[in-house]
């Protein structure tokens, strides 16, 4: 895999995510797709096990810098942790089940965004949830339904994040093509 072209291609899909993540909000109900989250999934979908581990815990933190958690006052804080750790769950969940599916579909890269985007999110609210019980940090209690429409708009931006991506497999050198074994493509 050239690192390179993934930390270039985090850094525009973070960038794009963040900047037009008021835009493709739902009409101001928190419901906004993570482009990240489709960004990882379609990595984790080439790259080896141990690498995409990394990648969707680099994701995740990504995923935590660029979004503000709210305090008992009028601040907000950035903290950094759940969304890595709901990143590593969703990449195990893409390695585990990438030999099931195929890989170069658009409606493959949808679909696992989709759970991928379960994945991270409810896992970020957990943490966050637990970490309200001992810290200012507001317990994200009616962020539930957010998170899971968030999910499942994640998955249709997953459509069209899907056929950019994989009009530039070829840029981030995957090795998956030189794989022994039986493979229908």
């Amino acid at each position: 895999m050239n690192w390179l072209a993934f930390v270039l291609a985090l850094w525009i899909v973070g960038g794009v995510d963040w900047g037009l993540r008021a835009s493709l909000e739902l009409q101001e109900s928190g419901v906004a797709p993570s482009l990240i989250v489709v960004y990882v999934t379609f990595v984790c979908l080439y790259v080896e096990a141990r690498w995409a581990w990394l990648v969707g815990v680099i994701g995740g933190l990504v995923i935590d810098l660029l979004r503000d958690v709210g305090t008992g006052s009028d601040e907000t804080v950035v903290v950094v942790g759940p969304a890595a750790i709901g990143g590593l769950l969703a990449a195990s969940f893409v390695v585990n089940v990438r030999g099931l599916v195929y890989r170069k579909n658009v409606a493959t890269i949808a679909v696992l965004s989709t759970v991928s985007g379960v994945l991270v999110h409810l896992t970020a609210a957990f943490a966050l949830f637990l970490r309200s019980v001992y810290d200012v940090v507001e317990a994200p209690a009616g962020q539930l339904p957010v998170a899971l429409g968030s999910a499942l708009y994640t998955g249709v931006a997953g459509v069209v994040l899907g056929v950019v991506l994989l009009a530039f497999r070829r840029m981030f050198g995957f090795a998956a093509d030189t794989q022994t074994g039986f493979r229908m493509e």
